[in-house]
């Protein structure tokens, strides 16, 4: 069906217009409708479709800007997930900005955009700032700041590249934002207009205070099962579900950091007991909040990965401290809370209330019991189970670089926030600092080792990564031209996710990998400068 839009469209979402362009930000692309009449649906990557919006205006990077920032755009448009949002630069390159649909023509996320809203680069995400994924499930998706994202969209499909905002190369020129429409049958929108924003990189996170080595997972399962509800606190539910884990406590480690439980779903939050039992037949409290209401208690429903940390100490990636909440209507969202025993009397039913820091540590076959205080109605399950311990110290750097260092005499240190986890539980973010300003670098990596080749006869520089070595893509360091205030950031995560196929991939608990930067120098032999390197161990 070809679709007809009207003016009414257009008018509804002129109240939405974006503010007035804040610094940094530049003009206000026109708007338009979304799609334009006459529209074909696309094939869904390969075959975009067709009557899709193109805004273009003029751009000069602003004095000072060394990324970019955001794009702010006020878009009403009914079914979220049929809007796919991309920038394309001065030179022809198209980026992704948002992209939900994943081949789901006509389904997927039905909210509706009704607002004015801003995109920034995933990194963003990891910096503990209040900024989320797009959000689905409300009729309308509130106006407001969110992360930029991919989905599932394979990176280069249409010409379309999967590369965070703040490492799109800058240019003056013509920008074009460029709205398609994936299911032209129904549901429509106009784009009132928009604005691209410059400034300096998102700082560095913290790095983690409590970087952490987990275990491999272990298998969970159903519960309840059999048995009978038992009598609060005295009497226990019969038949809990046991999850076996058998353990060697690494080498370095003093602690229990968390325990993480993967796939939990339960229909009813107050029925659920979580109990850990160490190799000594020790059993130690995880979640409690029943506190004798059977059959009643918070109602709020269970699903997706928890991890529960430390009920004193515990803190979130930003060293923020974590608690667990009080009944939190219908869900309890997933995500990072500390341990919470309720009313529960410590050593009843041999359980004890003992925060995960002071547990102590045994190697041998570890137990994760889940009780369901009350049998007649609900129940849950949960997909597998881990436990992670503290570490000795960050990812270590090698490889130092010697004075005089570059040509205006910087000596570029490396860092990771963290080990890379293949469960997403530590997000991994590599900064290179005090490189020269004003330039353009890029992070390399290797997996078979180290080594320690002068980069080139005048150098106090060294290549310490064996070859082969894959290269990220290059961004400005930021700074000021002559200075060692420059710095680039690799999001290793993010970039892993959106390169399939890059050197190491798939990678396994275990696998090792060096990385370093290179920037342009262009006084020094080479014309270009390397920082020292570090090593990236994946965990579980």
């Amino acid at each position: 069906m070809i679709r007809t839009l009207t003016l009414a469209i257009f008018v509804a979402a002129s109240a939405l217009a974006v503010p007035r362009a804040a610094a940094q930000c530049v003009s206000n692309g026109p708007g338009g409708f979304v799609p334009a009449p006459g529209a074909q649906n696309g094939l869904w990557p390969n075959v975009l479709p067709t009557g899709s919006l193109l805004s273009t205006q003029p751009v000069t990077v602003p004095a000072g800007a060394s990324v970019i920032h955001s794009v702010k755009f006020a878009l009403k448009h009914t079914f979220a997930d049929d809007v796919q949002l991309v920038l394309i630069s001065p030179s022809g390159t198209a980026y992704n900005l948002l992209q939900t649909n994943d081949g789901v023509a006509g389904g997927g996320c039905a909210s509706d955009f009704f607002g004015v809203y801003e995109l920034v680069d995933p990194i963003a995400g990891l910096r503990c700032l209040p900024v989320l994924p797009l959000p689905c499930g409300a009729p309308q998706i509130a106006p407001g700041t969110y992360l930029q994202h991919f989905g599932a969209w394979p990176n280069g499909a249409a010409g379309i590249v999967n590369l965070p905002l703040e490492r799109i190369p800058l240019a003056s020129g013509n920008w074009t934002l460029a709205i398609h429409d994936w299911f032209v049958g129904s549901d429509n929108g106009a784009l009132l207009n928009w604005e691209l924003c410059f400034g300096a990189p998102t700082p560095a996170p913290p790095t983690s205070a409590n970087p952490q080595q987990c275990t491999l997972p272990a298998s969970g399962g159903p519960f309840p099962s059999t048995g009978t509800s038992g009598n609060w606190p005295s009497t226990l539910p019969s038949a809990p579900l046991v999850a076996p884990l058998a353990i060697q406590i690494p080498a370095s480690a003093s602690r229990i950091e968390a325990v993480r439980i993967d796939g939990l779903q339960h229909s009813w939050l107050g029925d659920v007991q979580l109990v850990l039992e160490s190799p000594t037949g020790a059993r130690f409290n995880l979640l409690q909040t029943n506190d004798g209401q059977i059959g009643g208690g918070c109602p709020a429903d269970l699903a997706g990965d928890y991890v529960f940390v430390d009920a004193v100490a515990g803190q979130d990636p930003c060293g923020n401290p974590l608690f667990f909440p009080p009944c939190p209507g219908s869900l309890l969202p997933q995500g990072m809370y500390a341990q919470s025993w309720g009313a529960w009397p410590a050593g009843t039913g041999g359980i004890q209330n003992v925060p995960l820091h002071q547990i102590p540590l045994a190697s041998g076959t570890w137990k994760l019991l889940a009780y369901d205080w009350f049998l007649p109605a609900d129940s849950g399950s949960f997909t597998s189970w881990s436990m992670c311990f503290d570490v000795a110290g960050s990812p270590a750097t090698f490889c130092t670089p010697q004075p005089p260092g570059t040509s205006s005499g910087c000596l570029p240190q490396i860092a990771a926030s963290a080990y890379p986890s293949l469960s997403g539980a530590s997000p991994c973010v590599v900064t290179i600092s005090a490189v020269e300003g004003a330039k353009t670098g890029l992070v390399f990596y290797g997996v078979n080792g180290q080594l320690a080749t002068p980069w080139c006869a005048t150098s106090s520089n060294f290549l310490c990564i064996k070859t082969p070595i894959q290269r990220t893509e290059t961004s400005m360091t930021g700074g000021t031209a002559g200075a060692c205030d420059g710095q680039i950031v690799l999001d290793w995560d993010q970039w892993q996710a959106t390169h399939v196929g890059a050197l190491g991939q798939p990678w396994t608990a275990g696998a090792h990998a060096w990385l370093q930067g290179w920037f342009r120098d262009p006084p020094a032999c080479k014309t270009t400068s390397l920082s020292e390197g570090v090593e990236l161990v994946w965990q579980p």
